[in-house]
């Protein structure tokens, strides 16, 4: 049976492919799902900039700031039409929350677990 089919299932164990039985969620998980978040959010902004006529390189750095808004970080000849993307994109906003939330998360477990082995669980399920 596939784990999202699974009704017992926790939405943890759902969300990163677990076993019904998991009792914990291992940080590999976290970085896996978190890469590949990135992974999907830097092809949906190379397709909508590509779609402006806006070419990387230059390199364009995003970050959140205070009230969820993102901005563009670095320098880029069209920053200006870049933060009129993001400022206009929801989706851009979405998917770089949801990379963002995963780092987090990840960047606070190895804080906290600073001698904890690699294959140690961030959370129980």
């Amino acid at each position: 049976m596939n784990n999202a089919d699974d009704p017992a299932q926790s939405s943890l164990q759902k969300l990163f492919n677990l076993p019904g039985d998991a009792e914990a969620l291992p940080l590999s998980a976290i970085r896996q799902r978190a890469g590949n978040r990135l992974s999907e959010f830097a092809i949906y902004a190379q397709d909508a900039l590509a779609g402006m006529d806006i070419a990387i390189p230059p390199a364009i750095s995003f970050v959140s700031c205070p009230n969820c808004a993102l901005e563009v970080n670095s320098t880029h000849p069209k920053s200006a039409e870049i933060q009129a993307w993001l400022d206009g994109s929801l989706g851009a906003q979405e998917r770089f929350k949801k990379v963002e939330v995963l780092y987090e998360l990840i960047h606070a477990s190895e804080n906290a677990a600073k001698h904890s082995p690699p294959t140690s669980a961030f959370m129980s399920v």
